[in-house]
């Protein structure tokens, strides 16, 4: 006979109090992906949104209004909180989230956008203001993919040829 590891399944319940910050976008030239990718942006330095802090620089108006922007801000902090209670416990079935305390700004976060055409295709670049990293599509060209791959191959088959015969 031969010992069989097995695990025994307790249940467990419990609850977590925590702090989750998330930000919707209210852009409508940005998508929610696009400014995930564009974070961090420094929270210290945020303000509470007035007409003079804008003064002397293009900004977009806000096209979601604090209602509108519940929903999708709730859901993913749902999701937060559910990925925080699944890394307590093994084997996570049911969650139930209570929200409270709801708190919401509206933030104007330092971004630039390009649009640029290239051989025929556009191309869209967007730059975090505060870092400076720079996220979007860049051409490729097929040429230069295909030759770098065509020697990568034949360098490989030259090795492998010279093992073979030596």
């Amino acid at each position: 006979m031969e010992d069989e590891q097995y695990k025994t399944w307790h249940p467990r319940q419990g609850s977590h109090s925590g702090h989750h910050r998330t930000y919707v976008c209210a852009s409508q030239g940005l998508t929610q992906t696009e400014t995930d990718q564009l974070m961090p942006f420094p929270e210290e330095g945020m303000r509470t949104f007035s007409t003079d802090l804008r003064a002397g620089y293009s900004s977009e108006e806000p096209g979601v209004d604090e209602r509108g922007a519940w929903e999708p801000g709730e859901t993913r902090i749902r999701e937060l909180e559910r990925d925080e209670c699944a890394s307590e416990v093994e084997r996570l079935t049911t969650v139930e989230t209570r929200v409270n305390n709801r708190q919401s700004a509206v933030c104007y976060l330092p971004v630039w956008l390009y649009n640029y055409k290239y051989d025929g295709k556009h191309f869209r670049v967007l730059v975090n203001g505060h870092t400076g990293e720079i996220m979007g599509d860049r051409p490729v060209s097929k040429l230069k993919v295909w030759l770098i791959s065509g020697a990568a191959i034949l360098v490989i088959a030259a090795i492998v040829l010279l093992i073979w015969l030596l």
